[in-house]
């Protein structure tokens, strides 16, 4: 199996904001040995487009790996080794404790993947036409990153009078604080049942399936910045005019 990771000149994983290599590991009977270093310089003044055209890079050069060991789970650099393909994973202990870590958990998430999506096809074959209606809601919901649940969801709460249509979302912590959610099932409810004139969203990063559904749920993105606390972004979204 081959892990990239980030470490420094003492073989520890490190912030891509410090010195250091990736390294490409490939384990093998002697165990965890670096077959290929890539250099990396990333610095605090970089631009999205330039630290989105820098993975690529790496991308590019690691193109028989498929997991990312990196040093923190959250953040801008795990969203955009996601979005490369990456399996991201965060560990604890030593870099080759790590790496064995990262091996067996990885190997048991690719695993139960595969068994749910041959379940999937399984009940595909077998239900037809008399499967009750519920059951394919679920697999609608499942197939657009959204779940069906009798559980009362967190929702923006209205800012202000709630005549005036502005309401805010502070998904970042909610995601925190409840992992198993995602703001498909936090947004798209909202869009789809209020009148709102602003919405703002405060979030790690931008959701990446804002850029493809936004459009389809007459909503658009007025502006997007740097969030007031320096940590993370808001983006203002508005209904289409």
């Amino acid at each position: 199996m081959k892990i990239a990771a980030f470490v420094n000149d003492h073989l520890e994983v490190t912030s891509f904001y410090e010195d250091g290599v990736v390294c490409l590991f490939d384990n093998h009977l002697d165990g965890w040995n670096c077959k290929q270093q890539i250099p990396l310089a990333i610095t605090m003044d970089m631009g999205l487009a330039e630290l989105k055209k820098t993975f690529r890079n790496i991308e590019a050069q690691l193109e028989s790996c498929e997991v990312f060991l990196i040093a923190a789970s959250k953040g801008v650099f795990h969203v955009l080794l996601e979005d490369r393909g990456f399996r991201t994973w965060k560990s604890t202990g030593t870099l080759f404790e790590q790496l064995d870590q990262v091996a067996q958990k990885d190997a048991e998430r690719v695993a139960a993947a595969k068994a749910q999506e041959a379940a999937k096809v399984h009940q595909g074959a077998t239900c037809g036409a008399g499967c009750g209606r519920a059951p394919r809601r679920a697999l609608v919901a499942q197939s657009k990153g959204m779940m069906t649940t009798d559980r009362t969801l967190p929702k923006p709460l209205a800012v202000g009078d709630m005549s005036d249509g502005y309401y805010r979302i502070d998904l970042a912590e909610i995601l925190d604080r409840e992992p198993d959610l995602n703001s498909k099932q936090m947004l798209i409810p909202f869009f789809q049942e209020t009148a709102f004139k602003k919405l703002e969203v405060l979030c790690d990063h931008r959701p990446k399936w804002f850029g493809k559904e936004l459009g389809s749920l007459n909503v658009c993105i007025a502006s997007e910045g740097v969030a007031d606390s320096g940590h993370g972004i808001t983006v203002t979204i508005c209904p289409n005019k």
